[in-house]
């Protein structure tokens, strides 16, 4: 009785291995294909998002070449004019100051300007409606940047400095008359600092 217990049970074991057995891994197989085929899958959709995002930056970087672009007549100019400003470093603050007898903000831009044959309004609320409203990255030498308290523009300043340097001005500072500021690392200018015209 109990060998033929054992036949039976070795039968069986044998059963499994003959039919389940190849069962198991041929879906085990079929698992694997599977995974392998989705992983492809996966892979190349990585690949074509990888592949927009580098035409994306390649697109970016040649508009932002395009912008930068300045022609040789008015990189002149813009030399011209910031000559021009640097000529009055240190000279005081006046109130109302249109001349280099003393300037406030407003009217030290516009008197430079001017020099080099190009009109600004006076006031810089109405040199930030003037010329041309662009991105403060994109701000280069020859632009104007303003300054608000609150909402209102309250200050003006001449970029110095080229795209994808730290911004820099030159302006009529109340406190310390013509100066060149680094808009970037002083806390009082960057926090106020709104918006860039760009006039020439």
């Amino acid at each position: 009785m109990k060998l033929k217990n054992f036949v039976l049970l070795l039968a069986c074991a044998l059963m499994t291995l003959v039919f389940v057995a190849p069962v198991t891994a041929q879906n085990t197989s079929k698992q694997d294909i599977e995974w392998k085929k989705n992983d492809k899958k996966r892979k190349k959709k990585a690949r074509k998002r990888a592949k927009r995002k580098k035409n994306k930056r390649i697109a970016k970087a040649k508009t932002a070449r395009g912008k930068s672009k300045v022609n040789k007549a008015e990189a002149t100019l813009t030399s011209d004019i910031l000559q021009e400003a640097e000529r009055y470093i240190g000279v005081k603050h006046r109130m109302g100051g249109t001349t280099p007898k003393g300037f406030d903000c407003s009217g030290f831009t516009q008197y430079v300007f001017q020099k080099s044959g190009v009109s600004i309004p006076r006031t810089s609320r109405t040199q930030a409606q003037h010329g041309k409203k662009i991105n403060l990255k994109a701000a280069r030498k020859g632009d104007l940047v303003f300054f608000a308290h609150s909402s209102s523009i309250s200050h003006v300043g001449i970029v110095v400095s080229d795209v994808g340097e730290p911004l820099k001005m030159i302006h009529a500072s109340s406190s310390k008359g013509v100066i060149i500021t680094n808009v970037e690392s002083s806390k009082y200018w960057k926090k106020r600092l709104k918006s860039a015209r760009r006039v020439l």
